[in-house]
C-alpha cells in the first residue's frame, strides 16, 4: 500500500476491521443476556465478545501509552490479586463471584481500556467512539420507551425487553434498571453538554429525538441512583462552566415538556401507587442494613479488608456502594487505591479540558460530567464494573494523551487564533 492509501485509511479508522469491531464493542455496550449459571445469575455482554475479536485482530499492533496508564490502574491488578489472597487464606477456597465476575471481569475491562486508548490516536476518532456510544444508548432508549408504553398501555410484552420490569420500570436491553439509568444519565449529560459546541456529538432530528428520549428514559428507570448520578454530573458542570450547565438544561426542559404523553403513563403508575415506585422503603431499609453489616465485617481486618467475595459469600447479597464495596472487601489500602483513581480521572480530564484544542474542549468536558455522573451512581450500586464507566476512563485517559503532547504554547496559539 502506498502513502497516499495508508493515509486515506488511517482518516477513515472505522473502515477497517479493528475499527469496526471497537465499534461494535462501544455499541454493544447497553446490551446484556440473562444466562444463570451455578446458582448466580450469569449476565452475558455480547461487547466482550466483540472486544475478543478486535485483540484477536489488533492485538501484534496495539500501542502501550504511557502517559494514558496511571499508576493507579496498572495498580488494580495486585490489589485485586491480593484481595482473593486474602479470602482464600481466610475461607481456604474462591467463590465463583471473586474469580469470575471480579477478577476475570477486570481483565476484561483493563483489556478494554487499552484497546480504547490505542485507537483513540485522534481526536476525530476519539469523537467517532463517542458518536457510537451516544447513538447505540439512544436506540436503546427509544426501544425501551417504546416497549414500556406497550407494556404499560396495552399489555403488549416484547421479549427480552425492559425484562424484568415490563411495563414498571426501564431496562432497555440491560436487565438491570439501576445499571440502564446510570447509562442514559451518562449519554444525556455527553448530549447536553456538546449539543451547543461547534462540533456536537449528535446532529439535526437525531439530536431533538435524544432531547425528548433521553430525559424520559432516565426518568421511567425509577432509579435514584440514577437520579443522584445525573444531579452530581449537573453539579459538577455547574462548578466548572455555569453557562455549560444551564444552557443544556433549558433545552432538556423543553425537550421533556414535548414528551407530556409519554409521561403520561408514569403519572398513572404513581396515582395507582403513590410514590411507592420512586421510594421503596423496603430497599432503602435493605441498602442500610447492607451497610452496616459492611462496616462490622471492616472491623475484622480494616487494613486489606476481608477478601474478594466474603461479603456476598456470606449475606448472599453485593454491597451496592462501590465506595464500600472497596473498603469493606479490599480494606483501606482499596479505598485509598478507588478514590486516588477516581481523582487521577478526574484530573486527567480537567487537564484535557484546559489545554485541548477549543472545538475538542467540549468532548473533556462531557467526559468528566460522566465521570461525576458514574461516582454518583456508584453510591447506591457497585459501578465500578459498568462497562460504560470504563469507556469514560478509557476516552478520558486517551483524550488526556492527546492534549498533553501538544506542542508547548499551542493552546495560546489556538485561542489568539480564534
Amino acid at each position: 500500500m502506498d502513502r497516499r492509501g495508508a493515509a486515506s485509511q488511517a482518516d477513515r479508522p472505522f473502515r477497517t476491521l479493528p475499527g469496526v469491531l471497537l465499534a461494535a464493542y462501544v455499541a454493544l455496550m447497553p446490551i446484556q443476556l440473562e444466562a444463570g449459571s451455578f446458582g448466580l445469575p450469569l449476565r452475558l455482554a455480547p461487547s466482550d465478545v466483540a472486544l475478543a475479536a478486535y485483540l484477536v485482530v489488533a492485538l501484534p499492533r496495539i500501542r502501550y501509552v504511557p502517559r494514558a496508564w496511571s499508576a493507579w490502574l496498572l495498580v488494580l491488578p495486585a490489589l485485586m490479586g491480593t484481595g482473593m489472597l486474602v479470602a482464600y487464606v481466610r475461607s481456604g477456597y474462591l467463590t465463583q463471584y471473586a474469580y469470575l465476575q471480579k477478577a476475570a471481569g477486570l481483565v476484561i475491562l483493563l483489556a478494554g481500556f487499552a484497546c480504547l486508548v490505542d485507537f483513540a490516536r485522534s481526536w476525530d476518532r476519539l469523537r467517532g467512539l463517542l458518536r457510537v456510544f451516544m447513538v447505540s444508548v439512544l436506540l436503546n432508549a427509544t426501544a425501551g420507551v417504546f416497549g414500556y408504553v406497550l407494556a404499560a398501555a396495552a399489555g403488549t410484552v416484547i421479549p427480552v425487553l425492559n425484562e424484568p420490569f415490563p411495563g414498571v420500570r426501564l431496562t432497555g436491553f440491560l436487565i438491570d434498571p439501576n445499571a440502564f439509568g446510570g447509562l442514559v444519565a451518562v449519554a444525556l449529560l455527553m448530549h447536553l453538554v456538546t449539543t451547543t459546541a461547534a462540533r456536537p456529538l449528535l446532529t439535526g432530528p437525531v439530536a431533538r429525538v435524544a432531547d425528548v428520549v433521553l430525559p424520559v428514559a432516565l426518568l421511567l428507570t425509577f432509579s435514584r441512583s440514577a437520579w443522584i448520578g445525573f444531579t452530581a454530573g449537573v453539579l459538577a458542570l455547574a462548578a466548572l462552566r455555569p453557562r455549560a450547565a444551564a444552557r443544556p438544561l433549558r433545552r432538556m426542559v423543553a425537550g421533556a415538556l414535548l414528551a407530556v404523553p409519554l409521561l403520561g403513563t408514569f403519572l398513572a403508575l404513581l396515582l395507582a401507587n403513590p410514590l411507592g415506585l420512586i421510594q421503596r422503603p423496603d430497599q432503602v431499609q435493605s441498602r442500610l442494613s447492607i451497610g452496616e453489616d459492611a462496616l462490622a465485617e471492616l472491623a475484622r481486618s480494616p487494613l486489606l479488608g476481608t477478601g474478594v467475595g466474603t461479603y456476598q459469600e456470606r449475606h448472599g447479597v453485593i454491597v451496592h456502594n462501590t465506595t464500600l464495596w472497596f473498603l469493606t472487601e479490599l480494606g483501606l489500602v482499596g479505598l485509598l487505591v478507588f478514590l486516588a483513581l477516581v481523582w487521577s480521572v478526574a484530573s486527567r480530564l480537567l487537564g484535557a479540558h484546559r489545554l485541548a484544542p477549543p472545538d475538542e474542549r467540549p468532548l473533556a468536558l462531557a467526559l468528566l460530567a460522566a465521570h461525576a455522573a458514574m461516582l454518583g451512581l456508584s453510591v447506591g450500586i457497585e459501578a465500578f464494573y459498568q462497562r460504560h464507566w470504563w469507556l469514560v476512563i478509557g476516552l478520558g485517559a486517551a483524550a488526556w494523551s492527546l492534549s498533553a503532547r501538544r506542542p508547548a504554547g499551542a493552546t495560546e496559539r489556538a485561542a489568539v487564533r480564534t
